[in-house]
C-alpha cells in the first residue's frame, strides 16, 4: 500500500515539475497506524510525509498527501513554508495535475472537509467548478489496470499462481497489468467473482482500502456474547478481544462497542498483528 501511495504521489510531482521532480521527490512516505485528528503531517528534517488517518475516503487521503508534498517543495525552494499564496500556488499545481491525470475529481475537492483550505484555494484560483484543465486522454488513463481482491481466502493459491501480490496492509491481493494484456485477468475475475470480492480500477484514480486490527481490552464478561456476535475473537495470549476492520468503518465500530466497559482500545497495523491472529490470511 505504501509503495503504491508514494508511486501515485511521485507521478503527480514528476508530471507537474518535470525539470525538478528528482529534487522534489527526495522524501519518504509512511503510515502511522494510529488514528489521529490530522490526516497527515510532514517532518522536513527527516523528509517524512506521515499519513495519520486512514479512515477517510481514498481521495481525501491523497489530497492530504498533496498538501504535505506542497510543504516539502515550498521548504526546498524558500527554506520555509507558510499558508500563503506561494504555498497555495504549489498545491494548486499539484491538484491540477491530479485532476488532469484523473487521480482525483472536482467532486473530491468540493467535499473536502478542510473549509479553511477550500476557501483559500477558491479565493486565489477561482471556484473549483471553474478550474480549467484538459484531462489526460482516455488511452493514457486506461493504459494500466489495477485489480484488487478482498476476502480471497478460498482462492489465494490461484491468485499467487497468477502473479497477484499480497498486500498485508490492505489484507488483499493486487496486480497491475497493461490494458492490452488484461484479457487473461478479466477471464480469471469472471471465473472466481463469486468466491472473492474484486475491485478493478481502470481510470487511474487513487484507490486504497486499508484495514486495522482493533483490540479491545476489558474485564467485563457479560458482553462476551455481544462481542462474538460482532465477529470479535478472543486472543488468549494478550487477554483481549480483537477484530479486523476496514479503517473507514472505525467510527461505526466504536459506536457498536460504546457500551462495553473498556480498559483501552488499541489500533494496530494488520501486518504487525498477523502472527497472533488465528484468522489472518497466510500467503
Amino acid at each position: 500500500m505504501i509503495i503504491y501511495m508514494k508511486k501515485k504521489l511521485v507521478e503527480v510531482i514528476e508530471y507537474t515539475y518535470p525539470q525538478d521532480y528528482k529534487k522534489y521527490c527526495n522524501f519518504f512516505l509512511t503510515v502511522d497506524f494510529k488514528e489521529k485528528k490530522s490526516k497527515a503531517k510532514y517532518d522536513f528534517y527527516k523528509k517524512f510525509i506521515i499519513i495519520n488517518s486512514l479512515s477517510h475516503p481514498s481521495s481525501d487521503i491523497f489530497i492530504s498527501m498533496l498538501e504535505k508534498a506542497a510543504e516539502h517543495i515550498d521548504i526546498i525552494e524558500r527554506k520555509e513554508t507558510h499558508f500563503d499564496r506561494t504555498y497555495l500556488k504549489i498545491l494548486f499545481s499539484l491538484l491540477r495535475t491530479s485532476l488532469i491525470r484523473n487521480i482525483i475529481s472536482i467532486t473530491d475537492l468540493v467535499r473536502m472537509q478542510d473549509e479553511t483550505l477550500k476557501k483559500a484555494l477558491q479565493e486565489n484560483f477561482g471556484t473549483f467548478t471553474k478550474w480549467e484543465f484538459e484531462k489526460m486522454s482516455t488511452v493514457d488513463i486506461n493504459s494500466k489496470i489495477y485489480v484488487h481482491v478482498f476476502e480471497a481466502y478460498l482462492i489465494k493459491n490461484i491468485l499467487k499462481a497468477n502473479r497477484f501480490i499480497y498486500d498485508p496492509e490492505q489484507n488483499c491481493w493486487s496486480i497491475q497489468v497493461d490494458a492490452s494484456d488484461s484479457a487473461e485477468i478479466e477471464a480469471l475475475v469472471h471465473e472466481y467473482k463469486h468466491m472473492a470480492e474484486f475491485v478493478i480500477v481502470s481510470d487511474n484514480s487513487f484507490f486504497i482500502r486499508p484495514v486495522y486490527l482493533l483490540r479491545l481490552f476489558t474485564y467485563s464478561y457479560e458482553y462476551n456474547d455481544l462481542l462474538k456476535s460482532l465477529y470479535y475473537t478472543f486472543n488468549k495470549q494478550r487477554r483481549c478481544w480483537q477484530k479486523i476492520i476496514y479503517a473507514s468503518d472505525l467510527e461505526l465500530e466504536y459506536e457498536q462497542i460504546k457500551d462495553i466497559p473498556k480498559q483501552r482500545i488499541q489500533i494496530q497495523k494488520y501486518e504487525q498483528a498477523k502472527e497472533n491472529n488465528p484468522f489472518a490470511a497466510k500467503n
